[in-house]
């Protein structure tokens, strides 16, 4: 039996509009606001002159990459199920006795393992090389701002499934309508910490992930290299070592050695045109 040479039309209908067009309009929706609130702080906190082309190569990035990720994402979710499944019911009795604390403080754990998750798999980034390859697009922004929240690489949403997402939920299921709730807190938080704004919460610093604090780990700085890896709570990282406070009314530059890419293209094959070239460690 012969295969078809094609889709049919029906089908990559189907595909374009409801499997692809329609969530990623979604999801553009749902950063949208997020991400004006944020630029509204940083007009009126600026820390630093912002880079014009890296912003705007920043928004054609991201409507390129959330499309990307919106598909490998739903596969990589549906390939995992036979490993997942099991282990959810295994981790099903330590779910349950989380399920008995007070809803306020399911939302707190339920981020708190996520971000200590997050935590290693960042940590893991900065450690090894092929990983710090993919995660170098986002470092190598040389303007940090708002947008650069989303200037991400698609292999490291695929990574960030298997080794945040699915762990994270294994162990801690917040109640029904919850984790809608935690995406746009999550979101709108991860557009606040990228904010090229003159925020730090002083001492909470060492508690909660300000712009300051983030900024650090995105310093060119030698001081702050492989430092502040936490996403939402700087406990982790005062915790295991990683925690560097930011210096009061300093806003240090940004950036990695090197060009940044010129093209959305280029960003997508960057990964595995430093592999070829045989670099190993962060810049």
């Amino acid at each position: 039996m012969s295969l078809p040479t094609r889709l049919p039309v029906d089908t990559l209908f189907d595909l374009f509009t409801h499997r692809l067009a329609s969530p990623w309009w979604e999801q553009v929706k749902a950063y949208a606001p997020w991400m004006l609130l944020v630029f509204v702080l940083e007009r009126l906190l600026r820390a630093r002159q912002p880079d014009a082309a890296a912003v705007w190569f920043n928004l054609r990035f991201i409507g390129i990459g959330i499309a990307i990720s919106l598909l490998q994402v739903a596969a990589g979710w549906q390939l995992a199920q036979p490993v997942v499944t099991p282990l959810a019911a295994w981790f099903a009795p330590w779910r349950a006795a989380v399920q008995q604390v007070p809803a306020w403080l399911q939302m707190l754990l339920q981020v708190a393992v996520l971000d200590f998750f997050y935590y290693w798999t960042h940590r893991a980034q900065h450690r090894f090389a092929p990983l710090w390859r993919i995660h170098e697009l986002h470092h190598s922004d040389p303007s940090f701002n708002v947008t650069t929240t989303l200037r991400v690489h698609w292999l490291e949403d695929l990574m960030k499934l298997a080794t945040v997402l699915i762990p994270a939920s294994l162990l801690v299921q917040a109640p029904a309508g919850v984790p809608l709730v935690l995406g746009w807190i999550g979101a709108a938080w991860l557009f606040f910490i990228h904010a090229n704004a003159r925020i730090s919460f002083g001492p909470l610093n060492r508690v909660l992930v300000s712009p300051a604090v983030h900024r650090v780990h995105h310093s060119v700085q030698p001081e702050h290299h492989d430092k502040n890896f936490a996403a939402y709570f700087s406990f982790w990282d005062v915790l295991f070592g990683t925690y560097a406070a930011p210096s009061a009314g300093q806003w240090p530059a940004v950036g990695t050695a090197g060009t940044p890419p010129a093209t959305v293209w280029a960003a997508q094959w960057r990964p595995f045109r430093r592999a070829q070239a045989g670099e190993r460690w962060p810049d």
